[in-house]
């Protein structure tokens, strides 16, 4: 059996269909709303933990202790490969 394709198949349909429910249900847009300030009410995204924050250095080739506090190079590091991406 190819559950795999079969589980993908579905979820694109499902998906799609939520789309388009959404973009027919006049309900909904008026719940989400449309307009380009409908996200400056939105939460700050969450601060990464020191865990994450740790793996993430790494990946990105940063020299980070085991333990201990992070430097705010790191912090800094992040912030700022933050805002770079889309």
């Amino acid at each position: 059996m190819e559950t795999r394709k079969l589980a993908e198949e579905w979820t694109y349909r499902y998906l799609a269909a939520a789309w388009v429910w959404n973009a027919e249900e006049s309900a909904s847009v008026e719940r989400i709303g449309t307009s380009e300030n409908a996200l400056s009410s939105a939460p700050q995204t969450p601060t990464p933990t020191t865990r994450e924050l740790r793996a993430w250095a790494r990946a990105n080739g940063l020299i980070v202790p085991d333990r201990g506090r992070l430097g705010s190079e790191i912090h800094r590091a992040w912030a700022d490969a933050d805002r770079l991406e889309p």
